[in-house]
């Protein structure tokens, strides 16, 4: 939850390009962690991409929030 509030607190600081753009950017990071995973079998690599994709959310929803 911590990663949660923190990514939070930053992106709201940010315009929502900037964080269309980041999200973009994790996506890809969460892509290449699942990818890990399947060839590696490292059970980091999932959890690795369940944060993207939580901070992914918070992202989503501080731009929902502004509309």
């Amino acid at each position: 939850m911590k990663i949660k509030s923190k990514a939070q607190r930053r992106l709201e600081k940010l315009p929502n390009v900037e964080i269309l753009n980041w999200i973009d950017q994790a996506g890809s990071g969460m892509a290449k962690a699942v990818d890990d995973y399947r060839r590696l079998g490292m059970p980091e690599s999932l959890a690795e991409a369940k944060m993207g994709a939580e901070v992914v959310l918070v992202a989503l929803e501080v731009i929902q929030a502004r509309t």
